[in-house]
């Protein structure tokens, strides 16, 4: 099974943040709607970042955390139902 991570960033405006990474070269692999136990990754990060908030199940489908970066912003970890 392929390990993979999804950072998540947290932003006013997603379109335009989409759009600006798009063309810098990055590629979109997977959007969400933007209308309408068991991260090891956690284990490893847990004691050496702030922790914004711990390991959960969100209603809208993967497990996740989120931690808080050098420069204060908010990252977001998450594991998907079909990547456990």
């Amino acid at each position: 099974m392929a390990e993979r991570v999804v950072p998540m960033i947290h932003v006013p405006d997603v379109r335009a943040t989409v759009d600006w990474y798009k063309a810098i070269g990055f590629t979109v692999t997977d959007t969400y709607d933007d209308g309408g136990e068991g991260l090891s990754r956690h284990q490893r990060l847990k004691d050496r970042v702030e922790v914004v908030k711990g390991l959960h199940d969100t209603f809208y489908g993967p497990r996740e955390f989120i931690i808080r970066d050098l420069n204060r912003f908010w990252m977001t970890f998450a594991q998907f139902a079909s990547d456990r």
